[in-house]
């Protein structure tokens, strides 16, 4: 296209201003919203993982009966099946843990976030140190001398990218331990990686792996399937995730990383982004044939004076082109820092996507965005262009501007009933997200203590030596007694759980005397607490007793629960004094009584599945790691050092992590909710933006369009009621059909909506009546200006224009 007809094309759009800056805020808002939803959905799903034969990678795990997910293997099972498996050419384990460095002296030792690797994973994922070498076989034997992997950052920042630091000697959670390599830039398996350790996988340990697989050359996944489902049959009860009622599954490795149900989420938030496009698309074209109409008697008479509809249609589409590159211009930008705000937030919140996931715009992306611009802005301007070459020259110079426009006119209003029944579909969609995430923020975890008063953070014992259990409870005594002599704190406690984010697991309960198989056990929220519990978080205790020192390891095992076990196990008796059986499934059986009932509970996310609640005092269970909770008279987040120094006192090696306040680990717990709320709400209210610009567009060139009648109506007599209804009477017919179409498409996007998770309700009353009145105020402010215009077009003005 010669450069010429560019700039004449740009001088035409510069004398129309109105239209070329609607045109492209249209467009790029429409372009910028689905380049944002379309950027993430490629990142985590459509774009291949950057493994070697990443498509026959799985994850092999144990999954309950109708769920999507998949869990952790116990390593028993896990030496039972992997000598069985033929669809799989290799296999490895990993784990994530903590890892605390030490480098000796007094100092504190550096906590990492870190996972342990079987020596196959490195091949797996095809990465090799950039520094050293990776694990052997010999590193994973059980009992090895232990091995450490920096990642590219750590040995940058707290090494000082030293190329000698191989063969360095550490502590490395208690043990002795020697850096053997500096793994490359940009690798932090699984997630956020800092450092690595040998599996040193041993079956007795009893301990949850994970594991990853690659399919052989000639299998496939249904193959591997049918195989676990067969090795399922024959172990039978053999298998302790069968005990468990967990089945034996594989599931394409990248659903290990990004789950189903937020699959399930993005797809939908895609589908909210095409649907604004699709707006945006119509509301430009919109624009465009609006603009034709008015341009009738000019294209008509250039036709006839010799212009040829070639030169007519390189206009157009030259005028296109600009629009088009302009509003990619401005889309690529806005879904930049769309996907540079959800990072953030994600970053933030301690829930980062994968470290392979690349979110952002590729050229894919990029020449699917030009096109859609440019094809949106052709379509509707060489339509008028074509049309131009056929229309009489004598109708067109009779008729001038201000004639109906025919068929462009009906399709006009054909495309106003598209934008608001998009609309209407986009905020119920907003809406009854809007209601679950109200539903979410109210949730009542059971704990009455205001989570702004209680500073937690994570510590660990990472101590190589075998510490007893006396010993672990008493450091933590130790610990929780000191903070408690300090003036400014109200309550301590440690404990497994952090109630409304983190509980201990889940376990399977039955009353004693009751239980007849695993259809009568309840799965219940598990966690360890200390005598403090209660207290610091305001659990409301409504019979028997707390734990106390009555509870040792050596007496009758303990437990309390909450009301809804209560009622579910015993309903109309007492539970205090009832036996209770833990993991009734398995050959072990645990038995304890229940000394204490409190309120309902709820340990983790509030859009975790409510289930029963069941704590054991961490007297008889000793741990390692715990969540130190301190509740304050004061500012929470100005004790943390306090608190540091109180664990330092006992330990000094011992790290301190995961430092916030209760409230912040509730809004961190929440960010997924949030978030989705917030886009979809953007992006109902893009959509109200976007239909009210439309209206607004039609109605003002409607004014323009009838301008002459209106003077002639208005010279006999007609008052301001009748002019209204007039002028805005055929667009009120547009709004109510747009409406009823749009809330008959929502019907079946609000049921895909509907998530206990979230708490959201399909075909919510509530949401479908408030977007009514909603679209029905925006049609009303878009029409304001144009009527206005149209009340006061002067009679002698209008026939003096004609």
């Amino acid at each position: 296209m010669p450069l010429r007809e560019l700039r004449n094309a740009f001088r035409r759009l510069l004398s129309r201003p109105a239209y070329a800056a609607l045109s492209v805020v249209v467009l790029s808002l429409g372009l910028g919203a689905c380049l944002f939803m379309l950027s993430v959905v490629d990142g985590l799903i459509l774009r291949p993982l950057p493994f070697p034969d990443s498509d026959r990678l799985v994850a092999i795990g144990h999954a309950r009966e109708g769920s999507g997910g998949i869990g952790a293997l116990r390593s028993r099972d896990y030496a039972r099946i992997v000598g069985e498996l033929r669809s799989v050419d290799r296999i490895g384990q990993w784990e994530e843990m903590s890892i605390a460095v030490s480098r000796g002296g007094a100092q504190a030792a550096t906590r990492y976030a870190g996972s342990s690797l079987s020596a196959s994973m490195p091949g797996l994922l095809g990465m090799q140190p950039a520094l050293g070498r990776a694990f052997s076989e010999l590193d994973d034997r059980p009992g090895a001398e232990l091995t450490l992997l920096l990642s590219d950052t750590v040995w940058r920042e707290d090494f000082d990218a030293s190329p000698d630091v191989l063969g360095t000697q550490l502590v490395v959670n208690g043990e002795p331990a020697i850096i053997i390599g500096v793994m490359p830039p940009g690798f932090a398996f699984p997630f956020v990686g800092e450092a690595w350790l040998p599996r040193r996988f041993a079956v007795e340990d009893g301990i949850e792996t994970q594991v990853m697989a690659r399919l052989a050359a000639d299998a496939n996944l249904p193959q591997l399937r049918a195989e676990l489902d067969a090795l399922a049959l024959r172990l039978g009860s053999e298998l302790e995730g069968a005990r468990d009622n967990r089945r034996l599954n594989a599931v394409p490795v990248t659903q290990r990383f990004v789950s189903q149900t937020t699959r399930q989420y993005l797809w939908l938030m895609l589908g909210a982004g095409a649907l604004v496009l699709l707006l945006a698309c119509a509301n430009a074209a919109n624009l465009q044939l609006v603009q034709a109409i008015s341009r009738q008697r000019e294209l008509a008479v250039r036709s006839a004076l010799g212009a040829s509809r070639a030169g007519l249609l390189r206009e157009m589409l030259s005028e296109s082109l600009i629009l088009s590159l302009v509003a990619c211009a401005i889309a690529l930008l806005l879904a930049h820092l769309g996907v540079a705000w959800l990072m953030a937030v994600l970053t933030a919140s301690g829930d980062a996507p994968p470290y392979f996931v690349q979110l952002g715009v590729d050229l894919r992306l990029l020449g699917f965005a030009l096109l859609a611009a440019f094809l949106t802005t052709a379509i509707a301007g060489l339509a008028p262009a074509l049309r131009a070459s056929r229309v009489d020259v004598q109708i067109a110079l009779r008729d001038g501007d201000k004639g109906s426009g025919g068929g462009f006119a009906r399709l006009a209003r054909g495309l106003v009933l598209a934008e608001i029944a998009l609309t209407v579909v986009l905020l119920v969609g907003a809406g009854t997200l809007v209601r679950g995430l109200q539903q979410v923020m109210a949730f009542d975890f059971g704990t009455r203590a205001d989570p702004d008063s209680i500073l937690t953070a994570r510590v660990g014992l990472f101590s190589g030596e075998e510490l007893s259990a006396a010993q672990l409870n008493q450091f933590f005594e130790r610990v929780t007694q000191r903070l408690r002599e300090n003036p400014q704190v109200l309550a301590v406690s440690a404990a497994t759980a952090l109630p409304g984010t983190m509980g201990d697991g889940h376990e399977m309960v039955a009353a004693e005397g009751q239980y007849a198989g695993e259809q009568s056990a309840l799965q219940a929220q598990h966690a360890r607490i200390d005598d403090g519990f209660l207290e610091t978080y305001g659990i409301r205790l409504i019979a028997g007793r707390a734990f106390d020192a009555r509870d040792q390891a050596d007496s009758e095992p303990v437990v309390i629960i909450d009301r809804r076990m209560a009622d579910r196990l015993w309903p109309g008796r007492d539970a205090v004094g009832q036996g209770l059986l833990i993991n009734p499934q398995r050959e072990k059986l645990e038995r304890a009584t229940v000394v204490g009932v409190t309120d309902a509970l709820h340990l983790e996310d509030a859009d975790d599945p409510v289930l029963p609640i069941l704590l054991v005092p961490m007297r008889q269970h000793a741990v390692r790691f715990a969540t130190l909770a301190v509740r304050l008279a004061g500012d929470a987040q100005d004790f943390a050092p306090q608190l540091s120094a109180a664990v330092r006192a006992e330990n000094a090696e011992v790290p301190v992590y995961w430092v916030q306040t209760q409230a912040d680990a509730i809004r961190a717990g929440r960010v997924g909710p949030v978030i989705l709320t917030q886009l979809f709400g953007a992006l109902g209210l893009l959509a109200l933006l976007l239909a009210a610009v439309g209206l607004y567009g039609v109605l003002a060139f409607v004014v323009a369009q009838r301008e002459r009648e209106i003077g002639i109506r208005r010279a006999i007599g007609a008052d301001h009621r009748s002019v209204v209804l007039s002028v805005a009477g055929r667009l009120g017919v547009q709004v109510a059909v747009g409406m009823s179409i749009g809330l008959l498409l929502a019907l079946p996007w609000s049921a895909l909506l509907e998530s206990p998770e979230l708490q959201t309700r399909g075909l919510d009353p509530v949401v479908f009546l408030a977007v009514a009145v909603l679209v029905v105020l925006m049609a009303a402010f878009a029409c304001l200006v144009p009527l206005r215009c149209a009340l006061r077009i002067h009679p002698s003005q209008a026939l003096r224009s004609d």
